[in-house]
């Protein structure tokens, strides 16, 4: 997946004002979208839907479980099978609000600052942590995050066991920036 959304900036990131990364279990519930992407743009570099605004790294990495529920932001609808075709409203915190790292659910970034930096996301991931490793990096590069008031529906309950790739990822995430944030 980083990969890909290396593609992406590289071959339309020129072209592009916006470019949205997001889930292929997601739908879009706001009807006022591309207007909510340029509102939220004129403040942010970077957009999600939920974040956090104090991680620290610790041994089991989740973005909402980097910190006490205080730092958190943003919300988000969960609707799955099993549900009654219900949607779960989770409220993590106020939004918009800046934030250090965002669920990578949804990534809005704006194309020509993320060019300009030379951020991009870290291939070594293949699917876990890459939205926080992403996030670390913007920051690096002085790129500002910021969750959005977007209306989301992600049809998933979310990571439910810790499976090898993710244990993997883990370890990866938490050496690389341990060694990167003590120097």
């Amino acid at each position: 997946m980083p990969q890909y959304y290396n593609e992406c900036l590289d071959t339309y990131g020129k072209i592009c004002d916006y470019m949205i990364f997001v889930h292929d279990d997601v739908d879009f519930v706001n009807m006022d979208l591309a207007y909510q992407i340029e509102e939220g743009m004129k403040k942010y570099d970077i957009l999600g839907v939920a974040g956090c605004i104090n991680p620290q790294i610790k041994d089991i990495n989740l973005w909402h479980l980097m910190s006490d529920r205080n730092n958190l932001r943003g919300f988000a609808a969960h609707s799955w099978e099993g549900t009654n075709d219900q949607m779960l409203l989770t409220v993590f915190g106020p939004s918009p609000a800046r934030v250090a790292i965002i669920d990578g659910v949804f990534i809005a970034v704006n194309c020509k600052k993320v060019l300009n930096t030379k951020t991009r996301f870290d291939e070594n991931f293949m699917f876990h942590h890459y939205d926080m490793d992403f996030s670390n990096t913007c920051n690096m590069n002085k790129l500002k995050i910021g969750v959005w008031p977007i209306m989301v529906d992600h049809s998933s309950p979310g990571l439910r066991e810790f499976h090898d790739s993710w244990k993997k990822s883990n370890e990866y995430f938490k050496n690389k920036w341990t060694k990167i944030l003590q120097n």
